[in-house]
């Protein structure tokens, strides 16, 4: 945890994973999943960027909002 990170960034980080993981074929925006995890969207959409960035979620950019759905299906079953 970095001195800017605190519980509630990891908590969202980690439900996001939870969730993908219960919901592999989801695709939604942060403000969408912000709303099914009942959490801010500024935390989801900062939350849902980190995992892009470690390559577990993807975005289509073609699309005024950023869509967020699991770019590999499989990488979180090897942690089921």
């Amino acid at each position: 945890m970095t001195k800017k990170e605190n519980h509630q960034d990891i908590l969202a980080r980690s439900e996001l994973l939870a969730f993908f993981q219960a919901n592999p074929h989801t695709r939604d925006t942060a403000y969408g999943l912000a709303s099914r995890l009942n959490r801010s969207s500024k935390r989801i959409k900062t939350a849902c960027d980190i995992l892009v960035g470690l390559g577990v979620l993807q975005t289509n950019c073609n699309t005024k909002n950023k869509i967020y759905s699991l770019k590999n299906k499989e990488i979180l079953r090897r942690y089921s």
